[in-house]
């Protein structure tokens, strides 16, 4: 009888307002109309192609065209400013005063020049994609691997992994250790092609800060999340652009409110209904 009554007054109540599910359904659509955003810039020529039909200045047009420039027998014109920036501006339709320079090494022309091959708008595409296969199968990777499982043991509580015989410390000096040589590594490449070094070009507190409110927003604990949460404040500043320096603020506030209400992230609240079926 008790039972029955406890069903009434649950039901008499009517549905309860989940602020978290809430979120994760905005965020999953916010998800969804970003592809279409960019599906929209470009057929507007506001991506990838100008409105011209011409491809844009990005710096996937070095890699276009230095490996065009290698399947032509030129690759020593890669190495020349001038000739490789005459090249960009006949392929672009018009001068423009930023430098694009090409400072790899040859061996990666190996990588343009198949690129090269395929009509821009496909080789853009396949190289987004598959340098993003290529590190989430890294990242998967060492994720799944003995010592990512530890690291993610002493993660979530690192007294417990401590008392299974791990050693937490040394996992976590290491883990910081094998950050900071990749953090240094990229810092690196960016100066050698960049040609200059200064404070403001390798040590920016936004991206940062960016970087870290995309993995909690996505999900710690998961491969995806980071992306989803990228996607998330990506795709939220450009819908909201037209409200200015109020678009920064909207968007901190949400992602306030889904650090505070699910702290698993999206993938994390997806992953929790999905076994709560």
């Amino acid at each position: 009888m008790a039972s029955g009554t406890g069903e009434l007054n649950a039901s008499a109540v009517g549905p309860r307002f989940d602020l978290s599910a809430f979120a994760a359904v905005g965020a999953g659509a916010i998800a969804i109309v970003y592809p279409v955003y960019l599906v929209l810039m470009f057929q507007t020529g506001n991506w990838i192609l100008g409105t011209d039909g011409r491809p844009g200045v990005s710096d996937f047009l070095v890699f276009y065209l230095a490996g065009q420039l290698a399947l032509k027998g030129a690759a020593a014109s890669a190495y020349v400013p001038q000739l490789l920036h005459a090249a960009e501006a006949a392929v672009v339709g018009h001068g423009f005063s930023s430098q694009l320079p090409w400072r790899y090494a040859p061996l990666f022309l190996f990588v343009t020049a198949p690129l090269a091959l395929l009509p821009y708008v496909s080789a853009f595409l396949l190289w987004i994609a598959g340098t993003l296969a290529l590190f989430a199968g890294v990242v998967s990777r060492i994720a799944r691997s003995p010592v990512g499982l530890i690291l993610q043991a002493s993660g979530q509580d690192a007294i417990e992994a401590a008392a299974l015989g791990f050693n937490v410390a040394k996992h976590k000096l290491a883990a910081f250790c094998i950050s900071a040589f990749f953090s240094g590594l990229a810092g690196a490449m960016l100066i050698f092609y960049l040609g200059t070094a200064s404070v403001g070009t390798v040590v920016d507190i936004a991206v940062g800060v960016n970087v870290i409110i995309a993995a909690v927003l996505g999900g710690r604990r998961t491969i995806i999340g980071a992306a989803v949460g990228a996607i998330f404040l990506i795709g939220a500043g450009e819908i909201l652009r037209p409200l200015g320096q109020l678009s920064t603020f909207v968007v901190s506030a949400v992602a306030l409110v889904v650090i505070l209400f699910f702290p698993g992230g999206f993938m994390g609240r997806l992953l929790q209904a999905g076994g709560r079926e």
